[in-house]
């Protein structure tokens, strides 16, 4: 069963690809904006990592990068939910995306392995 989420997570974690490309350019005077794009990019990578994890079936470190990563999402629609209320604008498609994508990875951590 674990396999069938695995297969869906690389097309999941594409949107965060780009801001990698983003964070190279951005200005670094503004400093919630490279915040917010660095944690985007650490939930890529690490995402990418609990994927390599399943697929080599190291599920001991695969459960403890994913409880992470689910930290890590928490923290990003924080920082999202923040921008929002010191006025700038906010994609709200971006908190349903953050939503999803923590909804697969705690299917993956609760499945028996």
């Amino acid at each position: 069963m674990y396999k069938k989420i695995v297969a869906k997570l690389p097309e999941a974690l594409d949107p965060l690809y780009c801001s990698i490309n983003q964070l190279k350019h951005v200005d670094r005077n503004n400093i919630m904006e490279c915040t917010v794009l660095c944690t985007r990019s650490k939930i890529y990578t690490n995402g990418m990592e609990v994927i390599r994890l399943y697929k080599q079936r190291q599920f001991k470190s695969a459960s403890l990068l994913t409880k992470r990563l689910l930290k890590q999402i928490n923290i990003h629609r924080y920082q999202l939910y923040k921008i929002a209320k010191s006025g700038q604008n906010v994609d709200l498609s971006n908190l349903r995306y953050l939503k999803d994508l923590k909804e697969l990875f705690t299917k993956l951590s609760s499945l028996p392995l």
